[in-house]
């Protein structure tokens, strides 16, 4: 399978959006992804995100082989923003399959993820106070 989406693609609805246009409300984020699989057979990769460089929308497997792999990091982030999240570490094992033959096996990669948000300051209506 190819790749992490390189794309800043983010859907709102129909509609594609920037990561930018997506989240309004995080002014800083920091991300790094560390994919491993099979000693020996897979080396270790790690890819960092920031403001500057942000993630696609998905998370692909990089194993060749692999179909369906790989993680929504749309979701991660929605949830995230939706629960004020500041951080977050997670693990998750590659949902993907490869083809063998007539059947097919899992995929043997995991994703460490880890995540720090930091949010825009709220605006407070001095009226209202």
């Amino acid at each position: 399978m190819s790749t992490r989406n390189t794309s800043e693609r983010y859907l709102h609805g129909n509609e594609p959006l920037s990561f930018t246009k997506a989240y309004p409300e995080i002014e800083d984020l920091e991300m790094t992804v560390k994919e491993t699989g099979f000693p020996g057979a897979f080396k270790e990769t790690t890819e960092g995100f920031t403001m500057k460089k942000p993630p696609g929308d998905r998370f692909n497997c990089r194993k060749p082989r692999c179909k369906e792999g790989g993680f929504s990091i749309q979701d991660i982030l929605g949830e995230m923003v939706r629960q004020r999240e500041r951080s977050r570490k997670q693990e998750l094992e590659c949902p993907g399959h490869e083809p063998l033959g007539r059947s097919k096996r899992p995929c043997d990669h995991s994703f460490d993820i880890t995540i720090e948000l930091t949010y825009k300051s709220r605006k407070v209506d001095r009226r209202s106070v």
